[in-house]
Protein backbone atom coordinates (compact mmCIF):
# COMPACT_ATOMS: atom_id res chain seq x y z
CA UNK A 1 0.00 0.00 0.00
CA UNK A 2 3.00 2.28 0.69
CA UNK A 3 4.17 2.24 -3.13
CA UNK A 4 0.51 3.30 -4.72
CA UNK A 5 0.18 5.43 -2.28
CA UNK A 6 3.53 7.17 -3.23
CA UNK A 7 2.17 6.97 -7.09
CA UNK A 8 -1.04 8.07 -6.30
CA UNK A 9 0.57 11.08 -4.62
CA UNK A 10 2.80 12.56 -7.84
CA UNK A 11 -0.01 12.36 -9.82
CA UNK A 12 -2.13 15.28 -9.06
CA UNK A 13 -0.92 18.76 -9.41
CA UNK A 14 -4.07 20.29 -7.23
CA UNK A 15 -3.66 19.46 -3.69
CA UNK A 16 -7.85 18.63 -3.61
CA UNK A 17 -7.26 16.18 -6.44
CA UNK A 18 -4.30 14.69 -4.65
CA UNK A 19 -6.40 14.12 -1.51
CA UNK A 20 -9.50 12.64 -3.18
CA UNK A 21 -7.19 10.34 -5.32
CA UNK A 22 -5.78 8.61 -2.35
CA UNK A 23 -8.85 7.83 -0.51
CA UNK A 24 -10.36 6.57 -3.85
CA UNK A 25 -7.39 4.77 -4.52
CA UNK A 26 -7.00 3.30 -1.59
CA UNK A 27 -10.60 2.03 -2.10
CA UNK A 28 -9.88 0.77 -5.22
CA UNK A 29 -7.03 -1.21 -4.31
CA UNK A 30 -8.90 -2.70 -1.13
CA UNK A 31 -11.43 -3.72 -3.48
CA UNK A 32 -9.22 -4.91 -5.98
CA UNK A 33 -7.25 -7.17 -4.06
CA UNK A 34 -9.35 -8.26 -0.86
CA UNK A 35 -6.80 -10.93 0.07
CA UNK A 36 -3.56 -8.75 0.28
CA UNK A 37 -5.57 -6.33 2.39
CA UNK A 38 -6.70 -8.64 4.55
CA UNK A 39 -3.02 -10.32 4.95
CA UNK A 40 -1.75 -6.68 5.63
CA UNK A 41 -4.40 -6.26 8.22
CA UNK A 42 -3.87 -9.11 9.84
CA UNK A 43 -0.94 -10.73 8.95
CA UNK A 44 1.63 -10.83 12.48
CA UNK A 45 3.57 -13.84 11.90
CA UNK A 46 7.11 -13.24 13.79
CA UNK A 47 8.86 -15.04 10.84
CA UNK A 48 6.93 -13.09 7.79
CA UNK A 49 7.17 -9.82 9.86
CA UNK A 50 10.88 -10.72 10.49
CA UNK A 51 11.57 -11.04 6.54
CA UNK A 52 9.24 -7.95 5.61
CA UNK A 53 10.46 -5.78 8.36
CA UNK A 54 13.28 -4.35 7.11
CA UNK A 55 11.61 -3.19 3.75
CA UNK A 56 8.14 -2.43 4.69
CA UNK A 57 9.94 -0.05 7.18
CA UNK A 58 12.24 1.63 4.49
CA UNK A 59 9.37 1.75 2.35
CA UNK A 60 7.50 3.56 4.90
CA UNK A 61 9.55 5.94 6.47
CA UNK A 62 10.12 6.80 2.51
CA UNK A 63 6.58 7.43 2.14
CA UNK A 64 5.77 9.42 5.13
CA UNK A 65 9.28 11.23 4.81
CA UNK A 66 7.59 12.59 1.36
CA UNK A 67 4.19 13.17 2.67
CA UNK A 68 5.06 15.05 5.61
CA UNK A 69 7.26 17.24 2.97
CA UNK A 70 4.23 17.60 0.53
CA UNK A 71 1.78 18.28 3.84
CA UNK A 72 4.20 21.13 4.63
CA UNK A 73 4.21 22.61 1.33
CA UNK A 74 0.37 22.38 0.88
CA UNK A 75 0.06 23.95 4.31
CA UNK A 76 2.29 26.72 3.79
CA UNK A 77 0.43 27.46 0.09
CA UNK A 78 -2.74 27.71 1.81
CA UNK A 79 -4.48 24.60 0.30
CA UNK A 80 -4.69 22.55 3.87
CA UNK A 81 -5.16 23.56 7.24
CA UNK A 82 -2.20 23.72 10.16
CA UNK A 83 -2.42 20.57 11.68
CA UNK A 84 -0.04 18.09 13.34
CA UNK A 85 1.13 15.02 10.51
CA UNK A 86 -0.47 12.33 12.32
CA UNK A 87 -4.07 14.21 12.54
CA UNK A 88 -3.85 14.77 8.83
CA UNK A 89 -3.07 11.46 8.11
CA UNK A 90 -5.94 10.01 10.34
CA UNK A 91 -8.54 12.58 8.87
CA UNK A 92 -7.42 11.52 5.36
CA UNK A 93 -7.04 8.21 4.85
CA UNK A 94 -8.83 6.86 8.58
CA UNK A 95 -12.11 6.20 7.74
CA UNK A 96 -10.99 4.75 4.00
CA UNK A 97 -8.70 2.22 6.14
CA UNK A 98 -11.34 1.48 8.64
CA UNK A 99 -14.34 0.87 6.50
CA UNK A 100 -11.27 -1.83 4.51
CA UNK A 101 -10.76 -3.57 7.95
CA UNK A 102 -14.61 -3.75 8.26
CA UNK A 103 -15.62 -5.52 4.96
CA UNK A 104 -12.68 -8.49 6.21
CA UNK A 105 -13.46 -8.53 9.86
CA UNK A 106 -12.19 -12.07 11.09
CA UNK A 107 -14.37 -11.41 14.35
CA UNK A 108 -17.44 -11.68 13.09
CA UNK A 109 -19.12 -8.43 13.92
CA UNK A 110 -19.70 -7.40 10.32
CA UNK A 111 -20.67 -10.79 7.43
CA UNK A 112 -17.61 -10.63 4.86
CA UNK A 113 -19.06 -9.79 1.85
CA UNK A 114 -18.52 -11.77 -1.63
CA UNK A 115 -15.86 -9.96 -4.28
CA UNK A 116 -18.91 -8.23 -6.55
CA UNK A 117 -20.56 -7.09 -3.19
CA UNK A 118 -17.26 -5.94 -1.64
CA UNK A 119 -16.15 -4.22 -4.67
CA UNK A 120 -19.84 -2.35 -5.07
CA UNK A 121 -19.40 -1.31 -1.01
CA UNK A 122 -16.32 0.05 -1.16
CA UNK A 123 -17.43 1.90 -4.62
CA UNK A 124 -20.20 3.08 -3.08
CA UNK A 125 -17.72 4.92 -0.37
CA UNK A 126 -15.52 6.51 -2.75
CA UNK A 127 -17.19 10.06 -3.37
CA UNK A 128 -18.19 10.31 0.80
CA UNK A 129 -14.65 9.46 1.53
CA UNK A 130 -12.97 11.47 -0.78
CA UNK A 131 -15.37 14.50 0.00
CA UNK A 132 -15.29 13.97 4.29
CA UNK A 133 -11.13 13.75 3.48
CA UNK A 134 -11.35 17.05 1.17
CA UNK A 135 -13.41 18.95 3.84
CA UNK A 136 -11.63 17.86 7.05
CA UNK A 137 -8.05 18.61 5.38
CA UNK A 138 -8.53 21.68 3.28
CA UNK A 139 -8.19 25.39 4.60
CA UNK A 140 -11.40 27.12 5.48
CA UNK A 141 -11.76 29.76 3.12
CA UNK A 142 -12.99 33.25 4.82
CA UNK A 143 -16.61 32.58 4.05
CA UNK A 144 -16.51 29.41 5.44
CA UNK A 145 -15.60 31.19 8.77
CA UNK A 146 -18.11 33.72 8.05
CA UNK A 147 -20.69 31.05 7.93
CA UNK A 148 -19.58 29.76 10.85
CA UNK A 149 -19.78 32.96 13.55
CA UNK A 150 -23.58 33.02 12.55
Amino acid sequence: TTLFRSVELDRHTRTEDAVRGLVVAYLRWAAADPRAMRYLAQCREPTVAEISGGEEARLKQHFYGRLTGWLDERTTGGDLRALPHEHSLALWLGPAEHLGRATIDPSGHFATPEPDALRARLAQAERALADTAWEALRRPDQSDDADQAR
